[in-house]
């Protein structure tokens, strides 16, 4: 899978989360947001994504 699907599917995921207003879901949204954001600046390209 290339990143930017990866990318995608976060962005999914966290799309679907936001309707959630409980505090522990709105940790999940933000470390989406930030691995999201390290994706796209290549933060995370020399690890292994599971």
């Amino acid at each position: 899978m290339e990143y930017q699907e990866y990318i995608s599917l976060l962005e999914a995921f966290q799309l679907s989360l936001t309707a959630e207003n409980d505090p522990e879901v709105n940790k999940i949204v933000e470390q989406i947001n930030e691995t999201i954001a390290h994706l796209k600046t290549g933060k995370y390209h020399a690890m292994a994504l599971t």
